[in-house]
C-alpha cells in the first residue's frame, strides 16, 4: 500500500512538474543590479549564480517569496520573488529605445549622405557647365574684338583711299593752273634771257 501510494505520488509530482514547465513564464530580473539565485528558497541556502538587470528567465514554480526559475544555460535555482516581473524593465526598455533611436540616426545620416553626394554630383556638372560658358564667352569676346579690330582697321583704310582720291581730285584741279603759271614764268624768263642778249649784242635779235 506504502509502494502505490508513493508511486501515486511520484507521478502527480510528475503531472505537475510538466505542467508547470508546459505553463512556463517568461519572468524579467527587475530593476535591481544584482539578484542572487540559490540552491533552496532560502537566502541561506548556497548561491549558483547571479543575474542582472533584465536578464530572462523561466518561472517554474512558486514558495512563498521565492520562485524557481530556469536560467538561460538551463540551469535553476530559487530567487526571490519580489524581483521578478513579467514587464519588461526600464532599462531594457531604454536599451531598445536607444537601439531604435541608434538605427534611426544611421538611417538618416545614410541618407543624409546619399543626398550629400546628389548634391557634390550636381555642384560638379554645374562647374563643368559654368567652365564651358566661361570658355564660349571667352571665345566670343576675342571674335567680338577681332571684327572690331577688322573694322577699325577697315575705316581706316577707307579713310586714307577717300583722302587720298581727295587729294588726286585737286592735283588735276590745279594742273592747269599750274601750267599757266610755269608757261608764264618760262615766257617771262624767255624774255628776260632775251633782253639781256640784246643788250650784250647791241640790240640785235638772236633767234
Amino acid at each position: 500500500m506504502r509502494s502505490t501510494d508513493a508511486w501515486l505520488a511520484l507521478c502527480a509530482s510528475a503531472i505537475a512538474l510538466m505542467a508547470t514547465a508546459a505553463a512556463a513564464e517568461q519572468m524579467y530580473v527587475a530593476d535591481k543590479l544584482v539578484l542572487n539565485v540559490y540552491s533552496e528558497p532560502s537566502e541561506d541556502s548556497e548561491s549558483l549564480a547571479t543575474l542582472e538587470t533584465g536578464d530572462r528567465v523561466e518561472m517554474l514554480e512558486q514558495l512563498g517569496n521565492f520562485m524557481l526559475v530556469r536560467l538561460g544555460d538551463g540551469r535553476e535555482g530559487w530567487v526571490g520573488a519580489d524581483y521578478l516581473t513579467s514587464e519588461i524593465p526600464a532599462l531594457l526598455r531604454l536599451r531598445a529605445l536607444e537601439k531604435e533611436q541608434k538605427a534611426a540616426a544611421q538611417k538618416a545620416e545614410g541618407a543624409l549622405k546619399a543626398q550629400i553626394d546628389e548634391l557634390k554630383k550636381q555642384n560638379e556638372a554645374l562647374q563643368g557647365e559654368i567652365a564651358s560658358l566661361k570658355a564660349a564667352a571667352s571665345k566670343a569676346a576675342a571674335e567680338v574684338e577681332r571684327q572690331q579690330q577688322q573694322a577699325v582697321e577697315q575705316a581706316r583704310a577707307e579713310e586714307a583711299a577717300a583722302r587720298a582720291k581727295e587729294g588726286f581730285g585737286l592735283a588735276w584741279l590745279w594742273a592747269p593752273f599750274a601750267i599757266l603759271i610755269g608757261g608764264a614764268g618760262y615766257a617771262a624768263g624767255y624774255q628776260t634771257l632775251a633782253r639781256k642778249i640784246r643788250n650784250k649784242f647791241g640790240g640785235v635779235k638772236i633767234y
